[in-house]
């Protein structure tokens, strides 16, 4: 019957919308937690959390037997790519909770390392332990203390060879955590020898190479990555941000110019159109630029931040102590914002609270930066 025909298309198209939206999520998840795109290292990582339960929570893949009933109206591959792409996500959902209490300032990484360790618990029910995996799980038994079962998953982690584009993939997550960006390059090439067009591994090249001071490599992976999705907003602002890295504001402007008309609400355009915006000197077009960013993103320091340092080097001494304050009432362990404010307060003949000021930066310090500063 007609009806039943119009039914079935409707289900299956349907299917292929939620799959569509699922990977997009994926995606986007992947671009917050490469944490290069100029909010706080906190919020992005929530942000990437976000999109990593959405995506898990549309198949359910987070419970005992993930995929159990299988999704009807999707093709064997189609499923398939589900289970590889949830087996990185819980494995990246691991690396957060340490992210995040490192980011918050935790003392005791006990609690987190056991969180992250369910996550991995996860992992495996939906796909095989890869060395990546067994990697991360020496570490986190390493942050609970329990040697023995660390060594225990070293000596697993030895024995899987990586095989698969994903494996090495998996690996360079692995190098990018313990900042050896060099290896983690090496990896990705690796991984673009057995699939050349595998866009994330490209893109984790270009992050790799940005976190290495490398902008000019990552400039040029970016430009390969936009050759593979043309139309994605977030590609544009990161190639954006090596460009700014360079001193190349033209072409950086241009990039978020290109961003914004993919995507004219996302937070990161703005952060960064600004930033490039205060180096060309187009101060006017700088304020606007980071207030938006402020108005999308109300509790993120980093727009106050910039805003201050405009005023600052405007002279608007009391404006911008009052902007780098509300940062920190943001977020009370960033050390960029106190360093700067200690500044202000040098300026205007109040040593003691600069002095204050200058040994609550060191103290918070952070070795991870985003790219997006003044």
């Amino acid at each position: 019957m007609v009806s039943d025909r119009i039914a079935l298309k409707d289900a299956v198209d349907a299917a292929q919308q939620k799959f569509a939206q699922f990977l997009d999520d994926a995606d986007n998840s992947r671009f917050y937690a490469s944490l290069v795109l100029g909010d706080s290292i906190e919020r992005d990582t929530n942000k990437a959390r976000d999109l990593i339960t959405k995506a898990v929570d549309a198949y359910d893949l987070a419970g005992d037997t993930p995929l159990d009933v299988l999704p009807e109206h999707l093709s064997n591959e189609q499923i398939g790519q589900i289970r590889q792409t949830a087996y990185e996500l819980f494995i990246n959902m691991a690396e957060s909770e340490i992210t995040l209490a490192n980011a918050t300032g935790a003392e005791d990484l006990k609690k987190p390392a056991e969180r992250a360790l369910g996550w991995l618990d996860k992992a495996t029910k939906i796909g095989d332990p890869s060395r990546a995996l067994y990697f991360r799980r020496q570490r986190y038994y390493q942050l609970i203390g329990d040697d023995t079962k660390a060594e225990a998953a070293k000596v697993e982690a030895n024995q899987v060879q990586p095989s698969t584009a994903v494996d090495f993939y998996l690996l360079t997550e692995v190098e990018r955590v313990r900042k050896n960006y060099a290896a983690a390059v090496d990896l990705c090439q690796q991984a673009l020898i057995i699939n050349p067009d595998d866009f994330w591994v490209t893109n984790q090249q270009g992050v790799c190479h940005l976190l290495n001071q490398n902008a000019a490599a990552a400039a040029s992976v970016f430009t390969g990555c936009i050759g593979k999705r043309p139309k994605s907003a977030l590609t544009y602002c990161i190639r954006g941000a090596a460009f700014a890295r360079l001193g190349q504001y033209d072409e950086a402007l241009d990039d978020f110019d290109r961003a914004h008309e993919l995507d004219p609400e996302l937070f990161a355009i703005y952060q960064n159109r600004g930033f490039t915006n205060y180096k060309l000197g187009n101060i006017d077009a700088a304020i606007d630029d980071t207030e938006r960013a402020s108005e999308l993103s109300s509790k993120s320091p980093a727009p106050l931040i910039n805003l201050g340092i405009i005023e600052l080097e405007r002279d608007a001494l009391p404006k911008s102590l009052g902007l780098f304050t509300k940062a920190l009432q943001l977020d009370a362990r960033n050390a960029r914002a106190y360093l700067l404010r200690g500044q202000v307060y040098i300026r205007l003949s109040d040593p003691e609270s600069a002095r204050k000021d200058f040994e609550q930066s060191i103290r918070f310090d952070r070795t991870v930066t985003n790219v997006a500063e003044c």
